[in-house]
């Protein structure tokens, strides 16, 4: 139990003994939960709860959904209603969460009612996610009160965000100050632009007197609107908005890298980062480069959200400012964009390689049944007839898919040599049982008789938890995940220790390639000199190795070199040089 938990615990336990008649304050995490008479039910709601609390929430929402349509009338219905709303909630679907939660606010019940009062808060922050900035601070208003200040966090910065958009300054400000208190780094240099956007008219002495309440260690005084280059580099991600989870995961990379939070990862000359919150809007992220290339940044890195790099991208190259892509994006740019994300084709084409090499003559691929499994299948089909393999399977399956039995007896008749699945490590999870337990794949300390295949997959994700429930299934496959926290890699060990010490959670794809975006920007600033040109043409000849690989261009702008393929090796991986 961590010392925060412990004090809170004895704070409640200290304020009921001494103040036995007053009523309890409002704990936003703390969800009213009860229990149902089906056992089936109460088994299904647990399960999706279970989802919803560690992080997953698309399968969270389809689960609650799920329940409401098989048990409405269930006691735990009106809590899976809830369930739903915080999914909605979390992937930015404001409005659903809305349609969600409003009949629960105006029910006919005690206004105490504790999932009545959860309904009100959830539903001030879903108006807030819809954009309705009155109707959420109305609504989330009466809670500061009700919420201990270490737990309120969240509901000050949406009141905040709700002032600011309603040209509140002195309310934004008052509530930015409490959030800004308990932030987190990547939070706080967020809440200083927030801060300086919002007294940008006011008088200049009580502009810096406001300003000066928010300081952000290791960030220097604004270049003002010199145009002239400096040891800056530009963060136009999507803070706000469906697309905020992405954009602090990407800010919390950069921050990283530019020695900000975590000083001693990075080495050479300090950087300062300008921040721009693109409200995932496309608009937004072309504005941000233009007030970015206006204030002297020497390189821009550009939003996750691919949308709002078909905005942004062009407009820096318009500027002639050197944007690094966090997008997976297929689009044709000119000399100034460099794309982190490796095209679909180099991690099919490396396992394909890999697969023939290693003697595979025909080759099965199980892909799910989206855009990206279509696009990743057809790249290895190619790739693996390219090398001279023949293909013996070609399936798909449903994204939402549970059950592999099908598709492992079809698999079975092809009896290929090499297997190539490009899904996730969550659907890998589901996906490597039921093809060991049908004899396609070798498990550890199993005699394997028969003809066995060879698995080839991508495992995006992939972690030590995964490896301990799913690598005893999965001996001697070789994966291709964007990023893994490779802990016999010194690098990338450091990195994760400091993420954690930093964050206090694990470190994502999208942190390590925005690490290795402002990492490269860096190594550029100190190789290109102080003009954008030289930072542009420094980044196309780039040849170092990041926390997801070689990082390099090719002519074109894309990433070059090979993804780094892993084996796994008893419960663990091992790379492959």
């Amino acid at each position: 139990m961590s010392l925060r938990v412990r004090k809170r615990l004895w704070s409640t336990a200290a304020a009921l003994i001494l103040l036995a008649g007053c009523p309890t304050r409002f704990d936003p995490r703390a969800e009213p939960i009860g229990s149902s008479p089906n056992a089936e039910a109460d088994h299904a709601y647990r399960e999706a709860r279970a989802r919803l609390e560690i992080g997953d929430l698309k399968d969270a929402e389809a689960r609650f959904a799920g329940f409401l349509e098989r048990y409405p009338n269930d006691p735990l219905a009106p809590s899976a209603r809830l369930g739903e709303a915080r999914a909605a909630i979390g992937l930015g679907e404001g409005k659903k969460a809305r349609e969600l939660l409003e009949p629960m606010t105006t029910a006919p019940t005690d206004e105490h009612d504790p999932l009545k009062v959860r309904a009100r808060y959830l539903l001030g922050m879903a108006l807030h996610r819809a954009g309705d900035w009155s109707g959420s601070r109305a609504l989330l208003r009466p809670f500061e009160n009700e919420i201990a200040a270490d737990e309120a966090i969240e509901l000050h910065a949406v009141l905040a965000d709700d002032a600011a958009q309603l040209a509140d300054v002195a309310d934004a400000l008052r509530e930015y100050a409490i959030f800004f208190a308990g932030a987190r780094p990547a939070e706080k240099l967020y809440v200083r632009d927030r801060v300086a956007a919002l007294v940008a008219k006011l008088p200049p002495t009580e502009a810096r007197a406001a300003l000066e309440r928010f300081p952000v260690e290791g960030r220097r005084a604004e270049s003002g609107s010199s145009r002239a280059v400096t040891r800056s580099i530009g963060c136009v991600l999507p803070l706000s908005g469906k697309g905020r989870a992405l954009g602090e995961r990407g800010l919390r990379g950069a921050l990283l890298a530019a020695d900000l939070v975590s000083p001693s990862l990075p080495s050479g000359a300090p950087v300062e980062l300008k921040l721009r919150d693109t409200g995932s809007d496309p608009a937004r992220a072309a504005r941000a480069v233009e007030e970015l290339a206006d204030e002297g940044v020497a390189a821009i890195l550009g939003s996750p959200e691919r949308n709002e790099t078909e905005s942004a991208a062009p407009k820096a190259e318009e500027l002639g400012v050197p944007f690094l892509e966090l997008a997976p994006d297929k689009a044709r740019r000119g000399s100034l964009t460099f794309k982190l994300v490796r095209a679909r084709e180099a991690g099919a084409g490396a396992l394909a390689q890999m697969a023939v090499k290693s003697g595979a003559r025909t080759v099965a691929v199980l892909a799910p049944d989206s855009a990206y499994g279509r696009a990743m299948a057809q790249a290895f089909v190619e790739a693996a007839r390219s090398h001279g393999a023949r293909v013996t399977a070609d399936l798909r399956y449903a994204e939402t898919a549970t059950t592999f039995v099908e598709p492992a007896k079809k698999l079975l008749a092809a009896g290929a040599d090499a297997l190539f699945v490009p899904a996730p490590a969550n659907q890998l999870q589901l996906i490597a049982p039921q093809l060991t337990s049908s004899g396609l794949l070798r498990m550890a300390n199993i005699k394997t008789t028969g003809h066995m295949m060879q698995l080839y997959a991508t495992a995006d994700g992939i972690n030590d938890k995964f490896l301990q429930s799913t690598a005893k299934y999965l001996q001697g496959a070789v994966l291709a995940p964007v990023f893994y926290a490779d802990a016999s890699n010194a690098q990338v060990a450091a990195f994760v220790e400091k993420y954690r010490q930093a964050y206090g959670e694990e470190p994502s794809s999208l942190d390590a390639l925005a690490f290795d975006a402002v990492r490269a920007a860096r190594i550029a600033l100190e190789q290109g000199g102080a003009t954008r040109a030289g930072v542009g043409a420094a980044l196309a000849h780039l040849d170092e190795i990041g926390l997801t690989g070689e990082v390099g261009f090719t002519a074109a702008g894309d990433r070059a070199g090979t993804p780094p393929l892993y084996v796994v090796d008893g419960d663990g991986l091992r790379a492959l040089k």
